[in-house]
């Protein structure tokens, strides 16, 4: 079953985004509650206005299916992933964070990427030596253009 992720970008900002990495629904049912979360229910956002929609650009993104990856250190991690490429998904207990790979384009390199997805999931790099639970996934993605521009 496929799984998806809907962003929505406002000036090339991100504006809000909602995904899963556990489908509930037919994939259409995702994708439609998917892009109403990024719009309305993303928290650091307020919800999305119908100017703001009129202006704003709306990528969905396919996910392969999560491949959990065996590591020993954060070392034999960085062999395992490929940036720009994979996106990451980490669990640890009741904490997780999920980036797509589209993410990597923020950070300089891979530790400030790692270091924003333990900042994601409420974690720290002390939590590593619990050793959480961290997949890796591909996306195909399209984004549409806004009505207005």
């Amino acid at each position: 079953m496929l799984l998806s992720y809907v962003s929505i970008y406002l000036d090339e900002k991100l504006r809000g985004s909602s995904g899963s990495i556990k489908p509930s629904a037919s994939l259409l049912e995702e994708i439609i509650h998917h892009a109403k979360a990024a719009a309305f229910q993303d928290k650091r956002f307020a919800p999305l206005s119908t100017s703001q929609y009129l202006r704003s650009k709306i990528e969905l993104s396919l996910l392969s299916p999560l491949l959990e990856l065996s590591y020993t250190d954060v070392e034999d991690l960085r062999s395992k992933i490929t940036p720009n490429q994979d996106g990451i998904h980490i669990a640890l207990g009741n904490k997780s964070a999920t980036l797509l790979p589209q993410v990597w384009s923020k950070f300089s390199n891979f530790d400030a990427f790692f270091e924003h997805l333990l900042h994601e999931a409420g974690l720290s790099e002390k939590d590593l030596d619990s050793h959480p639970n961290i997949y890796i996934f591909q996306v195909e993605k399209s984004r549409d253009e806004s009505i207005l521009d």
